[in-house]
């Protein structure tokens, strides 16, 4: 495993690289300091908010598995959760999984949204349990997977 907060932890980094570079803004050379400051800060920006949308849209899926009585599309819903799966874990560090953990009640709310959406047009008498949790461990697999059960309503 390497050493270096780079690697470990993309985001944290990436925010400490932009505090840096305002700090030496003042020093006077060609380099844009300024806008170099806000492109690394947004790089880790981003991946933060890529998290939070895969871990919403796992969320989402796991209500339509919960909810849904519809046959078909259930192993498309199983397929999209362990591709966003991959997605998460190739962005996750240390830093945004806390943030993740913080903002789960939030992701929660978002993707029962999205399922009661979603489901509205095919099923619009189905109920979507917006109270219903999974932990940030069972959304991503890695404890008692939601999809290691047959879910059902």
């Amino acid at each position: 495993m390497s050493d270096t907060l780079y690697e470990q932890d993309f985001w944290r980094w990436s925010q400490q690289q932009a505090a840096a570079l305002k700090r030496r803004a003042s020093g006077g050379n060609a380099l844009d300091y300024d806008n170099l400051a806000e492109e690394v800060a947004a790089l880790g920006r981003s991946e933060r908010a890529a998290v939070f949308s895969y871990v919403a849209r796992i969320i989402e899926h796991l209500h339509k598995l919960s909810s849904s009585r519809a046959v078909d599309p259930r192993q498309g819903w199983e397929d999209e959760i362990r591709g966003f799966r991959v997605h998460v874990a190739n962005r996750m560090t240390p830093s945004i999984r806390g943030m993740t953990n913080r903002r789960l009640d939030k992701l929660h709310a978002d993707g029962a949204q999205f399922a009661r959406a979603a489901l509205r047009k095919y099923e619009p008498d189905v109920q979507v349990d917006a109270g219903r949790r999974w932990s940030l461990a069972q959304i991503l697999g890695e404890r008692d997977d939601p999809l290691d059960e047959e879910i059902r309503p």
